[in-house]
């Protein structure tokens, strides 16, 4: 993903509201949940004495160096290649599982990756038949699914 020149502009308006010591933390609300969370923002003050807030950026709840990664391959997913099923997290992989070669279906890998993401053999085995037919069916060997994929999926 390149830099938007829209982040580069916000960038920039950071700096120069850092310089002149206009910087503010805002406690807001996400419009659709609720949930309060902190934007940086830059505020200024007119002629007038009228101030205006201009939000730049969300702060990050919990630890930013656990939430991401500067390199695509740290993306946490599981990967197989047929026969072996994988889970890498952050460069480290881990084998989910492993079988004799062409012993595999598309409900046994649901079912692996499944069990082993939501760490719940029962929920994976209810979800596991849809999860082959909507996800693991459409994909070719050898094929990656990030968490991210499988929570949006979970979720509709």
């Amino acid at each position: 993903m390149a830099i938007s020149e829209a982040y580069k502009t916000n960038f920039n308006t950071v700096l120069a509201a850092g310089n002149n010591k206009d910087l503010c933390l805002l406690e807001v609300y996400d419009r659709l949940t609720g949930a309060p969370a902190v934007m940086l923002c830059a505020g200024f003050t007119d002629e007038n004495e009228k101030v205006t807030i201009i939000p730049l950026a969300r702060m990050v709840d919990g630890d930013p160096y656990q939430l991401y990664v500067t390199e695509p391959e740290q993306v946490t997913k599981y990967i197989c290649d047929g026969d072996t099923i994988l889970h890498n997290d952050a460069g480290n992989a881990t084998l989910i599982e492993k079988h004799n070669s062409g012993n595999t279906t598309e409900h046994t890998e649901a079912l692996s990756v499944l069990t082993h993401h939501l760490g719940d053999y029962d929920k994976a085995w209810k979800l596991a038949p849809r999860f082959a037919e909507e996800v693991i069916a459409k994909l070719n060997a050898p094929w990656s699914l990030s968490a991210a994929d499988i929570d949006e999926w979970s979720t509709r």
